[in-house]
């Protein structure tokens, strides 16, 4: 059973929806039992709400479904068409089939009335007229039934010579639908490189959500407090930058947000400044997400100071005030 104190330490990740069941249990019952630990979980609430007020969520672009849909619709192109094909394929062999067996049944039916007619002995009691009529009966039905089956055949052979151009015309279709999944197959695998990329992204961000809020939770709780002056930080968008100062001990704290990592070779530098030159007091860069938590030494009291600035400056050179001086000033942005 975990300790009360190992409990309230377990409130910033209970903040975030991170904790599994058993740990979010133990955290619901802390609070029903305690008034104390119960303010304080409903005041890191309040933070967190705050601080998600402040920073956006991170999103993938809004391209992407449209690009994923357009993928799907190729592929399932390519399957309809597949489908008909074989459908079309089996209906021909269908007919061919039933067209042969006609075609033998036609040829019996005409043999056997000729073969009726002659052991009916009919032909030789005949007199001569009645055997041309005879043989001349059955040359103009010998000769009707094969032009119909003339016919037939034809009908077939434009039929199957049709279904050979669609079929044709439909192996080309395949070969170009092919060659659409081919590209849309490329580019969904360097949308899932950016959906790698975006999700690292995100992890940084959370670090540094997670991080602010530590921090924030610290200031509720009388650890650090705020000068009467911020960094004059000039910063775009939606960036931010602010200051605290630890209470009892000579430690000042920087918050920052909403700024570029520095170009390779460079970094961040922080300046303390009053009436004279600045003071120079830490270096940093900004994770992944453009966020960033210093915690850095003071020599004096920060209320001994008027302002702040922030440059960018080579990292193999040593720190240099004069940058900081308003003529020379670098805004972040």
């Amino acid at each position: 059973m975990p300790r009360d104190d190992e409990i309230i330490a377990d409130f910033p990740a209970y903040a975030l929806g991170a904790l599994d069941e058993r740990e979010q249990q133990a955290v619901e019952e802390l609070i029903a039992r305690d008034v104390d630990a119960a303010d304080e979980l409903s005041e890191l609430l309040e933070t967190v709400a705050d601080m998600s007020a402040r920073i956006g969520q991170a999103a993938p672009p809004v391209s992407l479904r449209d690009k994923l849909l357009s993928s799907a619709s190729a592929e399932t192109s390519v399957a309809k068409n597949t489908s008909t094909y074989s459908s079309l394929v089996e209906h021909l062999e269908n007919r061919i089939a039933i067209e042969e067996v006609e075609y033998e049944r036609d040829l019996r039916t005409i043999w056997e009335r000729l073969g009726n007619v002659l052991s009916a002995g009919r032909l030789a009691f005949a007199t001569s007229i009645a055997s041309f009529a005879i043989v001349g009966i059955m040359a103009i039905q010998l000769g009707t039934d094969n032009v119909e089956l003339n016919r037939k055949v034809s009908d077939m052979e434009r039929e199957v010579a049709a279904a050979y151009a669609h079929t044709e015309s439909m192996v080309n279709d395949m070969s170009s639908n092919e060659q659409l999944l081919t590209h849309a197959h490329e580019r969904i695998s360097r949308q899932d490189q950016e959906i790698v990329k975006m999700t690292e992204i995100n992890d940084a961000l959370r670090t540094s959500m997670n991080d602010q809020i530590s921090l924030t939770y610290a200031t509720l709780r009388n650890e650090y407090q705020s000068p009467a002056w911020q960094p004059e930080a000039a910063l775009s968008g939606d960036g931010y930058a602010y200051l605290l100062e630890h209470q009892q001990k000579p430690i000042g704290a920087l918050v920052i947000g909403g700024v570029d990592q520095a170009p390779p070779g460079e970094e961040y530098r922080l300046y303390l400044f009053d009436e004279g030159e600045p003071t120079y007091v830490a270096s940093f860069d900004m994770n992944e997400a453009g966020y960033s938590t210093v915690v850095f030494g003071l020599e004096l009291p920060m209320s001994l100071y008027n302002g702040a600035h922030i440059t960018r400056e080579r990292v193999v050179d040593p720190p240099d005030p004069s940058l900081a001086l308003p003529e020379n000033r670098f805004k972040p942005q």
